[in-house]
């Protein structure tokens, strides 16, 4: 496109010279046959006008526009009568005029050929007669072939407008048809899909149903298979280590060293007072263990923590509080059933004085490294009376009378029964190591 208006522009230049010399050349022509006119006649000639060169100097060059005016100064003075020429100088010289015609005619060719490769060969009628007629009908064809031809590039220019446009247009129908095949694709894929479950219906429908009992099967383990315990109602468990069962104290030594100093009678041990504290000869880790209690029925100055006061020790180390609380105020940690200065039972199921009482209790024994680390603390579970007043509490370490509680390292270690200076009996005394 910027190559067509280009050679556009250079045929309108061309055009113009051509058209200008023409005039130039029919001025001059016709000054000359004025001047010999005049010259016939005996009278001055007229001058020349200037020529547009000449008018472009004078504008630009104000010196030649002082010295033109002093030329018309000097001429204003009379002018010499001219020299009658003789008759041959009255005559135009016809090679002169035969010259300038062809220079006038080759420039109206040159336009013509000009004017004929823009538009396919548009002809001339530039004749090169003497009166410039031609070459002004060449201007104007000119003048036509440049406007048509502009006319022509803004046809080019929209034709390419609208092939870019037609173009994106079969852009936007190739993305359309490609739009048209993914969804194509995609509703071939949910039909293979569908097809796929429905064939997958239809197996599960012609697949027997599974009942009830078949279902059930899935979530039934078989083993390993619990041994069996036998759990009279009377009685110990069958696989329970009996530590007392009225008889003796075989099982029991005194924390000092030697026999258990405590009473039996009629199938009952009874602390002898001051005697101090006896424990199991054989140790234990995690056990359950049922021990039943009673306090002194006779309470008469007594109270507080010096009625019926005893306690089962775990390890030599963790209690659980034996005290008649049966209307008998005293500090809550300290009452019966709980973790000594520890923990406060969650209900006071107590009996009255001389009433025998039971304890479930459900120990987990603390867990320490090579390097005395504790790693898992101690946790307790009690039932007083057949009810929960301890519900797997954290031990914070062995229980205390003065100071707070804190672990030191140790491994299973025998069950402790106190001595605190009241004659609390036991009877059926158990328990089931885990």
């Amino acid at each position: 496109m910027n190559h067509f208006l280009t050679t556009t522009a250079l045929a309108v230049s061309l055009c113009a010279a051509g058209l200008a010399h023409a005039q130039d050349s029919e001025a001059e022509n016709e000054l000359t046959a004025e001047q010999n006119a005049a010259e016939a006649q005996g009278v001055p000639a007229p001058a020349a006008a200037p020529s547009p060169a000449e008018e472009l100097d004078t504008e630009d060059n104000p010196d030649a526009a002082e010295d033109a005016g002093e030329d018309d100064t000097e001429g204003d003075a009379p002018l010499p009568e001219p020299a009658r020429p003789d008759a041959a100088s009255d005559m135009v010289d016809p090679a002169a005029t035969e010259a300038e015609d062809a220079m006038a005619d080759d420039a109206g060719n040159a336009a013509t050929e000009s004017g004929s490769a823009m538009e396919d060969g548009a002809s001339s009628d530039a004749s090169g007669d003497d009166d410039g007629a031609g070459e002004g009908t060449a201007g104007d064809d000119m003048a036509s072939d440049a406007a048509a031809s502009e006319d022509m590039a803004r046809d080019d220019a929209a034709g390419e407008e609208m092939a870019g446009e037609e173009m994106a247009g079969e852009d936007m129908a190739g993305q359309d048809a490609a739009a048209a095949g993914g969804d194509a694709e995609d509703g071939d894929a949910a039909g293979d899909d569908a097809e796929g479950e429905e064939a997958e219906g239809e197996d599960a429908a012609t697949a027997p149903a599974m009942d009830d009992a078949a279902r059930s099967t899935v979530t039934e383990i078989w083993e390993p298979v619990p041994e069996t315990v036998d759990a009279p109602a009377d009685a110990p468990p069958s696989d329970a280590v009996v530590l007392f069962d009225g008889s003796n104290l075989d099982a029991w030594e005194s924390v000092e060293g030697g026999a258990a100093p405590w009473q039996v009678a009629d199938g009952v041990m009874t602390v002898e007072r001051q005697s101090g504290a006896i424990r199991t000869k054989e140790s234990f880790c995690d056990v359950q263990m049922h021990i039943e209690w009673r306090a002194p029925e006779d309470i008469e100055g007594f109270e507080g923590q010096d009625r019926g006061n005893s306690g089962v020790f775990f390890q030599e180390l963790y209690e659980v509080q034996v005290l008649d609380s049966s209307d008998n105020p005293t500090y809550a940690n300290g009452q019966a059933a709980s973790v000594y200065k520890q923990h406060i039972p969650l209900v006071n199921a107590s009996r009255g004085p001389g009433e025998w009482q039971e304890y479930d209790i459900i120990f987990d024994a603390p867990e320490f490294s090579d390097e005395g680390d504790l790693e898992k603390p101690a946790y307790i579970t009690v039932f007083h009376n057949g009810v929960v007043v301890q519900n797997h509490v954290e031990l914070q370490g062995g229980t205390v009378w003065i100071g707070y509680p804190q672990y030191q390292a140790h491994g299973c270690a025998p069950i402790q029964l106190q001595d605190h200076d009241a004659s609390v009996s036991y009877r059926n005394i158990w328990v089931r190591p885990m």
